[in-house]
């Protein structure tokens, strides 16, 4: 479906139906003729699980805008058999965050008989639940994670390794998305943050906030 008609289709239900007017004002979210086009396209997006990329600067209504749509998809768009459950699961990056942070990690577990237990990060949590996760501050990730993302992004697959050997591994469920928000590397952000590259970059589809 081209973007302008679903745009025009989901414009048409937000104006045309009372419960979702009323949706909307309970969530804070203002309707405007910029707002709705975003939400359409966001909503559109999760639900093919193509990953999306929301850029802006602070006070944009950029994290908002996310999870009113994931609760609008919970709320209005039915799965066959019954509602649509998919649970959204919001993590900053930052510079200081591992690979180890978001994927898998050993904890201390003083039932398991080796006192250790693997404890699934939220990135594996969503990825292999089919659940919804949105990454703010993508840009103040460090490489290495933003490489474990494009990965698994490319592979359908999570996998952790040590030395070349894999020790877990993860496999996408269909129904996982990806929403990332970001400020842009200029202005009072410039050179705060990742520069991310063409690649990276062609993995999403990009929305602009002003």
């Amino acid at each position: 479906m081209e973007t302008d008609s679903v745009i025009e289709k989901y414009i048409k239900e937000f104006k045309s139906d009372d419960e979702k007017e009323k949706f909307f004002k309970k969530q804070g979210f203002i309707l405007t003729e910029k707002s709705m086009e975003r939400m359409a396209l966001l909503i559109h997006y999760i639900l093919y699980g193509v990953p999306v990329l929301f850029e802006g600067n602070t006070g944009t209504s950029k994290t908002r805008t996310a999870l009113t749509a994931c609760n609008y998809i919970k709320k209005f768009i039915k799965k066959e058999g019954g509602e649509n459950e998919r649970e959204l699961i919001r993590y900053n990056l930052s510079a200081e965050t591992k690979i180890d942070d978001i994927i898998a990690k050993y904890v201390s577990d003083q039932n398991s008989f080796i006192g250790l237990i693997v404890q699934n990060g939220p990135f594996v949590d969503a990825y292999v639940k089919g659940k919804i996760i949105l990454f703010d501050e993508i840009n103040l990730a460090p490489a290495n994670v933003l490489q474990c993302i494009q990965q698994s992004l490319d592979n359908g697959f999570l996998s952790v390794e040590t030395n070349g050997r894999c020790l877990l591994k993860f496999d996408k469920n269909p129904n996982f998305a990806l929403v990332a928000t970001q400020n842009p590397n200029k202005g009072a952000f410039a050179g705060k943050r990742q520069e991310l590259g063409p690649e990276f970059l062609s993995r999403f589809q990009k929305i602009f906030f002003s």
